[in-house]
């Protein structure tokens, strides 16, 4: 797997195969897929996501990333969330900016099977407790590369 600017093979054989509105979906389960090259796919876009909201643009995502986990918490559906909090549908921001944002990060190559990767878990309500320490987490990790 490369992580970064990625080849052509690369990025036609797993960027495309699988809609971001579909990753981010409610229903969407990575131990569903069967087949390697879309489960790569979905776990390089899952990553790439994960990263953009985390780490990306200097963290001016973060705030956003707490807003989507707020609405997730009052039972909104995991789409209506993403759009109300991005601005824009999973795939219009995979779209507008990912694949910029992809472009923009250092390039690692290491070897990567995703079908290797245990993708068997559950899905819940985080308890308040958990919620606590995700925002805590988030807002410290924000002061740490921030400086501040």
């Amino acid at each position: 797997m490369r992580v970064g600017k990625i080849t052509t093979r690369a990025k036609t054989t797993y960027m495309h195969d699988l809609p971001m509105d579909e990753i981010v979906s409610d229903g969407f389960r990575m131990d569903s897929i069967s087949n390697k090259n879309l489960l790569n796919s979905a776990y390089i876009r899952a990553w790439l996501l994960t990263h953009f909201v985390t780490l990306g643009d200097d963290q001016k995502h973060v705030h956003k990333l707490r807003n989507y986990l707020e609405l997730l918490r009052q039972d909104i559906s995991s789409l209506a969330a993403f759009t109300t909090v991005f601005g824009k549908t999973p795939s219009e921001l995979d779209n507008m900016e990912l694949q910029k944002y992809k472009r923009s990060i250092p390039n690692y190559s290491f070897p990567f099977d995703a079908s290797k990767v245990n993708t068997r878990h559950s899905v819940r309500k985080a308890t308040d407790v958990e919620y606590r320490r995700i925002m805590n987490y988030l807002e410290l990790s924000k002061k740490v590369f921030s400086g501040s």
